[in-house]
């Protein structure tokens, strides 16, 4: 008969340097929680050293990768080789004294044996013996950290905490023995003093026949337990996960590869529920009510088809305080509802708008990003806590990993996803949270919401919907910080759902801080803006604003950087330190104008637009009227908040017109990129029976019709009384002597009742008008085709006739990617969702194609070029009437070889005035030279850096800038340059690096 001791040490012995390496055995199976398995097994293989080098594979082992929570634990019951019941097959039994049975106060000997007497023994592939007693090992995650428990020993191993990216390994021995060692990633063998120390007491006394292994067993000998005696040719293993383990694990033999470490969860099992139904939602009960300033953290695993999730908040006597659906979750459509003084306040919100590809959602602008105070985004966001250690990792979407040799999800409903909701009690409202977004702030008691800050307390929580029921795991509720501790100064600016109408009411949400500066008392601005995702005095145009200036009185005004700041102090109360606000802005109505023909449109536009501002407060609401006048008037899309205060929420838009829209027969769409030389607009539709008029309008800066504040470029006006007539007008609005009844007139080709097709075709001189595809018209550029930047459709044209309505940029200069030539002069748009922002860099490359050349970068807003390139009938009219240039020159780069022979860069912008400005002048040697690499990146901060790669490395800082880098909207280079490749716009901000560095 073979003694244990034999097992224990091996004598090496080496493998030729052509066996071949498998893959891992992959012990999980997604048709079902449970799985049987039978692997080859030759022990003599854990005393083999393979290959030339005599470099050891691993040994036989249990490897394990934890990718989110394991907290009902991952168990592998074996037929025990040391157990008394084994066999003496191959004289492998154990004597008395090596015999190690189940331990009778672990847990997982009962479980195996439960497992063994279910196991149906009809299917021959389970391998369910009854004669050999299954021994068990389980692997599960508790506070973090990785728990090993084995039924021969009544003992936990803490295996140290985790990483979702890292493979642990129980070795069940080695080429010298078979003790067994648990290897961590990061620290190597993990060290358990008692473990070893009983290990040393058993072999000091082995030699005696009454020592008995079973008084020392532990996971050093689990090899000889799990590594079968019996049926030396084959091992045995039956696993059991609960629908919510979210571990992959392996069984190696001596010759495998290492496991690939999986990016995902492994698949829920087809036979596990996959539906939480609402009569049957699971309840927690928190051990304590959710005091302000916590908040309750819900995680759980999506269903691959989820609809629905319903999230339930109530109180000791179970009375529900809020209610939470999401549809579509996780980035669906959220309804939150609650029950105050009997009345329910509903509200919906679609999260999928919050899903961030960048920083773009509501957010202090001085937070964590470097952007200077005043100079507003609109962004906000990222995640917060993002996954990483124990079983808080993931969040936000986390796809279902597949089964054995996929490393990958599946697609569409194929996939997992995780939600993540977290509901934090702030003293007036619940901060929502949904994975790595903040959804909303949600006020239970909408109105005088500011009045009553005692919420009652949150003690149960109901979870129910499309998620596996074990993927729900139980409320934590974390400590968070509290509001306003300290006096900041915080920037907000968001654009608004719509451009700003008649009707509308704005609403804003805060309270007002400590000043930041106590001895100068409370600064507070609030503005709405025209066309600007930030406040920049040269840049932004804002038809309204209301400050309160170090703790004086408040003043409301407008601000335009040509003529500056204009107010007036008004009668609203002044705000206060500490106090919670609302804020009403509301646009009142103007009695309804008939504006179809251009004489009408002055009378129409002269009635002053009145906004009622009103300010709610604890201690009262005062309220006052601004009126809009129209020759600063202009679409406001976009607010901008600053000072001593934090919002709440995001600003809300409320309108209590419902039909007035449908009275103006009206198509039009916002022209992006600019109109340019080569460009066609095309409209085709149905003129009715009756039809008097028709009307196109090419418009700049602005989308309503009004002669005070925005330019129109071009009216084609279609007049079909009498024989018919094409009138072709421009309106600019820096005239001041503005003529409404001038226009060309051309005969009309086109008569009521018709199909209509008309095209406006541009050219570097002027627009082309064809009717039918012949040309009816034509009118000479007064400005520049590309101040064009919004069109509308007014008149008596058949309702759902108009087909087409859209520009054709083929031969223009922004075609599709695939189709655009790099020749210079090359123009590139920066797309408005996209924003150049504090962390941005651009990249430009390409070859110098002569000597002494020139070439120039140009940033630019509201501008595709400089008037250096325009027609001269532009130039003409804009000396004629004493025009300002439209568009600006956010900065502009000249590389250039100077007089001495040296590489010069001129930098400078161009804002008003119609004047270069802020020059600055850098030097560098060599100067440009045919066939020289040019690479040049233009990297923003609080300013300007300008990285020129010639021969050499040169960074200039242009420091006399004043406009943000928010307001590039397209990129210009003119000179002797061959780009290799599109200018790159890169967003290398911190939180991105961040990202990249998780993501390796």
């Amino acid at each position: 008969m073979l003694i244990l001791i034999s097992f224990v040490l091996c004598s090496p012995f080496f493998a030729s340097a052509n066996s071949a390496n498998f893959q891992p055995l992959y012990l999980i199976n997604s048709a079902s929680h449970e799985a049987h398995f039978e692997t080859e097994y030759v022990a003599l293989d854990q005393c083999t050293r393979w290959g030339t080098e005599q470099t050891r594979h691993d040994s036989f082992a249990v490897k394990f990768q934890i990718t989110g929570k394991c907290e009902n634990g991952f168990l592998i019951c074996y037929p025990g080789a040391l157990d008394p019941s084994a066999n003496s097959a191959f004289g492998m039994r154990p004597e008395v004294q090596f015999q190690v049975p189940n331990h009778p106060k672990s847990k997982l000997g009962a479980q195996c044996l439960a497992h063994q007497k279910k196991c149906n023994n009809s299917d021959p592939g389970n391998n369910c013996d009854r004669k050999k007693v299954w021994h068990g090992i389980s692997l599960k995650t508790s506070n973090g950290n990785i728990l090993l428990e084995m039924s021969i020993a009544a003992k936990t191993y803490n295996l140290g905490s985790y990483n979702k990216a890292e493979i642990f390994s129980i070795q069940l021995g080695n080429p010298n023995n078979l003790m067994t060692t648990a290897i961590h990633p990061k620290v190597g063998q993990i060290v358990f003093a008692d473990d070893d120390s009983v290990r040393d007491a058993y072999f000091a006394r082995k030699i005696k026949k009454d020592v008995m292994l079973i008084n020392y067993a532990g996971l050093w000998m689990l090899g000889l337990d799990f590594l079968p005696m019996n049926n030396r040719d084959t091992l045995q293993m039956h696993v059991y996960r609960d629908c919510g383990c979210e571990m992959h694990a392996w069984f190696a033999h001596p010759s495998d590869d290492s496991p690939l470490k999986r990016s995902r969860h492994p698949d829920v099992s087809v036979d596990c529920p996959a539906k939480i139904v609402d009569s049957l939602a699971e309840h927690f009960a928190l051990e304590k009510p959710l005091q302000m300033d916590r908040s309750i953290r819900l995680r759980q695993r999506l269903n691959k088809n989820p609809k629905k999730m319903l999230f339930r908040f109530g109180n000791q006597h179970k009375k529900h305080l809020l209610e939470m659906t999401v549809e579509e979750p996780p980035n669906g459509l959220i309804d939150i509802k609650s029950m105050q003084d009997n009345k329910t306040n509903e509200e919906f919100v679609d999260n999928e708008t919050r899903k961030l590809a960048r920083e773009r959602k509501f957010k202090a602008m001085d937070d964590e990003d470097g952007e200077e105070k005043g100079e507003g985004q609109e962004g906000g966001g990222g995640g917060e806590e993002e996954g990483g250690g124990g079983e808080e990792g993931g969040g936000g979407e986390e796809e279902g990993g597949g089964g054995e040799g996929s490393g990958k999800g599946g697609k569409g409903s194929n996939k997992d996803k995780y939600i993540e909701v977290q509901l934090v009690a702030r003293k007036y409202f619940y901060e929502v949270k949904v994975g790595d977004r903040k959804v909303f702030n949600y006020f239970p008691k909408s109105d005088e919401w500011w009045k009553t800050w005692q919420m009652e307390d949150i003690t149960q929580v109901e979870v129910a919907g499309d998620v596996y029921p074990d993927s729900v795991g139980v409320p934590k509720v974390d400590e968070k910080q509290p509001k306003n501790e300290k006096p900041i100064s915080n920037s907000y600016v968001v654009r608004l759902e719509r451009t700003l109408k008649e009707g509308d009411t704005v609403v804003l949400k805060g309270q007002i801080d400590q000043p930041q500066h106590p001895e100068k008392g409370l600064t507070l601005f609030f503005g709405l803006l025209h066309n600007s995702p930030g406040f920049n005095e040269l840049v932004s145009v804002m038809p309204w604003f209301l400050s309160q200036a170090e703790g004086r009185n408040i003043a409301m005004g407008k601000y335009d950087p040509q003529e500056g700041y204009d107010s007036n102090f008004t009668g609203l109360k002044l705000f206060k330190a500490g106090e919670p606000f609302e804020m009403q802005i509301k646009l009142l109505k103007r009695p309804l104008q008939d504006n179809l023909l251009m004489t009408e449109v002055l009378s129409s536009l002269s009635l002053n637009l009145t906004m009622t501002v009103i300010v709610s407060t604890p201690t009262g609401t005062s309220q006052t009227n601004y009126t809009l006048d129209s020759e600063s008037y202009r679409d406001m899309n976009y607010i901008t908040v600053r000072g001593d205060l934090e919002l709440f929420a995001e600003p809300s838009l409320l309108n209590e017109i419902t039909n007035d829209e449908n009275t103006e027969r009206k198509m039009a769409f916002e022209v992006f990129p600019l109109l340019s030389v080569g460009d066609s607009i095309l409209i085709e539709g149905k003129l009715k029976d009756n039809a008097t008029i028709f009307k196109i309008n090419l418009f700049h800066d602005v989308n309503e019709k009004n002669p005070y504040a925005s330019d129109l470029i071009l009216q084609i006006l279609f007049n079909f009384t009498g024989s018919g007539t094409i009138q072709l007008s421009s309106l600019i609005h820096q005239i001041s002597d503005k003529q409404f009844d001038e226009y060309y007139a051309f005969p009309s080709t086109l008569f009521p009742g018709e199909q209509f097709k008309i095209e406006i075709g541009v050219t570097f001189e002027m627009f082309n008008i064809y009717v039918y595809g012949a040309l009816a018209a034509n009118f000479t550029h007064l400005l520049p085709s590309w101040s064009v930047d919004y069109l509308n459709v007014e008149g008596d044209y058949e309702e759902g006739t108009l087909s087409k309505f859209a520009v054709d940029r083929t031969n223009g200069v922004f075609p599709n990617f695939e189709n655009r030539s790099l020749a210079v002069p090359f123009v590139i748009e920066v797309p408005p969702e996209r924003l150049i922002r504090s962390h941005d860099s651009i990249t430009i490359m390409g070859k110098v194609t002569k000597e002494n050349a020139t070439i120039t970068v140009l940033l630019l807003n509201q501008a595709i070029e400089t008037y250096d390139t325009v027609p001269k009938s532009v130039i003409d009219f804009m000396d004629e009437q004493g025009l300002l240039m439209v568009g600006r020159v956010v900065s502009r780069a000249d590389f250039f070889t100077d007089s001495e022979g040296k590489g010069r860069m001129d930098c400078s912008f161009l804002a008003r005035n119609n004047t270069y400005e802020g020059k600055q002048s850098f030097t560098f040697e060599p100067a440009l030279a045919f066939d020289d690499d040019f690479t040049l990146k233009i990297s923003f901060t609080n300013h300007f850096e300008y990285n020129l790669y010639i021969n050499d490395f040169n960074i200039f800082v242009y420091e006399n800038n004043k406009m943000p880098s928010w307001a590039i909207e397209y990129i210009r280079i003119e000179g002797d340059l061959a780009l290799d490749e599109l200018p790159d716009i890169e967003d290398n901000s911190p939180a991105l690096k961040s990202l990249r560095s998780i993501l390796g």
